[in-house]
């Protein structure tokens, strides 16, 4: 059961000008969080199941499921929840799609992966996902489910997968469709950074990062970067232009779980060496904002709400912190 464990509002420190804690939920190890684009509703992805949460008054409206939940991400209207859940064997789960005005599942799709990444098109209503060795799009208008054309990717060799048998998935990693909808970006295990065009099905651009398997790619919502970070083996943070394919290294220390503010004007991390922290940094000179304190255990989410005004964060303590801007 999920318990309702603060109501009234705290204040930061003073190392947190500007900011005020609201709120926070115990929610056991909080492993994804997202706000609806446009009620006042949180979806918390946990290890033990996904759950809504009013945001007015932080009381759960619902329960979705019980089985541990890795990733979820509203479609652009917020009518649809998608999923994806681990099976009891830890090397395979489910992709789930709930409709939540209908209170039902809208689509039930098991994969043979242990890790599965997926990305809402921004105006439409298609799902990018990952199947292992590839990527599927699923349309949610039509039920139906195509295959990503002209993506290859370099495959361990055959002597590396049978002395290991888990190694053969994730050969892609994370997705992530640009806010305009014409690319999808997709990190690979062998491949870099691969920039999937939408409209003539290829891959148009390839940029030469290893991003770690367990950090989102994250767009800038203005369209004009994306920033790649925590590159394995060098612990960088690079803002990409996509236009000119120019590199920018960032002054960021050892960032993880990038997450843009709506406008693109602050970015909030997590820093590697004390990772109970928040950073939140301002994009225009890339000066630190604030530090966010209260969390006791390993960051793992964030969220920013569509207003920009609130920052849910969550983790290994199980604890949602709803942070708000002051002014």
């Amino acid at each position: 059961m999920f318990v309702l464990l603060v109501l009234a509002p705290t204040q930061f420190m003073a190392a947190q000008d500007g900011w005020g804690h609201l709120a926070c939920i115990n929610c056991r190890v909080i492993l994804d969080l997202e706000w609806h684009p446009s009620r006042p509703l949180l979806a918390a992805a946990t290890n033990k199941g996904v759950f809504l949460y009013e945001t007015e008054n932080f009381t759960q409206v619902d329960e979705l499921s019980t089985r541990a939940t890795s990733h979820i991400d509203w479609n652009v209207d917020g009518t649809l929840l998608a999923s994806f859940q681990v099976m009891n064997s830890r090397s395979d789960g489910e992709l789930i799609v709930y409709d939540i005005d209908g209170n039902q599942d809208v689509l039930r799709l098991p994969l043979a992966v242990a890790r599965v990444d997926f990305s809402w098109h921004p105006s439409e209503n298609i799902l990018a996902f990952s199947n292992g060795l590839g990527m599927s799009l699923w349309d949610a208008n039509t039920q139906e489910i195509k295959e990503a054309e002209n993506f290859e990717l370099d495959l361990l060799p055959p002597d590396v997968v049978s002395a290991a048998p888990s190694e053969a998935y994730g050969y892609l990693w994370r997705i992530a469709w640009s806010p305009d909808g014409e690319q999808i970006a997709v990190s690979t295990r062998l491949n870099g950074v691969l920039l999937w065009q939408f409209d003539t099905e290829t891959v148009e651009q390839t940029l030469p990062f290893s991003v770690s398997p367990w950090e989102r790619l994250s767009w800038n919502p203005n369209r004009d970067g994306l920033l790649i970070a925590s590159i394995v083996g060098r612990n960088e943070t690079y803002l990409v232009d996509i236009e000119s394919g120019e590199a920018t290294a960032l002054d960021l220390g050892m960032a993880q779980h990038p997450e843009w503010s709506p406008d693109g004007s602050l970015l909030a991390t997590v820093e590697f060496a004390s990772n109970y922290e928040i950073l939140i940094w301002n994009t225009a000179d890339w000066g630190l904002e604030g530090i966010l304190t209260g969390h006791t255990d390993e960051l793992l989410a964030f969220a920013w709400s569509p207003d920009g005004r609130r920052l849910a964060s969550g983790g290994e303590d199980g604890v949602i912190r709803i942070w708000e801007q002051e002014n």
